[in-house]
């Protein structure tokens, strides 16, 4: 084993080779653990020595009682646990059989973030305090029509668009295949609204 066996700059030179790979989203996760643990340590030197199940045991309850859910607190860990491994690997730290083996690393499945569909109606529905520029009424009926068509299929139904001419709003079929050819309008292809 190597003498200088310290998990912060061991985590600090990876963080760098993750940055330098463009691997920015991994570098931002191994740098807000690296935070963590040395604010719960309250040092910027850890030693792999001194990791042990104990110390990590209360690492996740210092988290816990700082309001992270359960999935922060497995993201940390694992993160911890792989860069101990890679450490082992190199010869940097000890290898310690089941060191993780306590604290929690699994994904707990959180409650659905989307709105249910009264609340969406709410939404879609609401009268606005001034007029939209014409940008954002499409817009919004946009978001309303992939709202309203949520969980539909598609594949082999006709698609409709919407025409108006001749003083009369009319749908007007469209298959997929009619969609990519250029066709006149042709007041045949037009259905009346009922």
């Amino acid at each position: 084993m190597k003498k200088k066996s310290n998990l912060t700059l061991f985590m600090k030179q990876l963080i760098r080779s993750l940055k330098e790979e463009e691997r920015f989203s991994t570098a931002h996760i191994y740098q807000s653990t690296l935070n963590a643990f040395m604010l719960f340590c309250k040092t910027d030197a850890i030693r792999f020595n001194q990791m042990e199940r104990s110390r990590l045991k209360q690492f996740e309850n210092h988290l816990r009682n700082k309001g992270c859910t359960w999935n922060t607190v497995s993201t940390y860990m694992r993160t911890l646990r792989s860069i101990y491994n890679k450490a082992v690997d190199d010869g940097l730290a000890e290898e310690k059989p089941r060191l993780f083996r306590h604290v929690y690393t699994g994904v707990k499945a959180n409650t659905k973030r989307a709105l249910d569909a009264k609340d969406m109606s709410k939404l879609l529905s609401a009268s606005l305090p001034r007029p939209l520029p014409q940008s954002m009424k499409e817009s919004r009926a946009w978001i309303t029509l992939m709202f309203l068509l949520r969980g539909s299929c598609y594949a082999g139904c006709p698609l409709w668009i919407w025409h108006t001419c001749a003083k009369q709003t009319c749908k007007i079929p469209l298959s997929p295949t009619a969609a990519t050819k250029q066709e006149p309008c042709s007041p045949s292809r037009f259905l009346p609204l009922p």
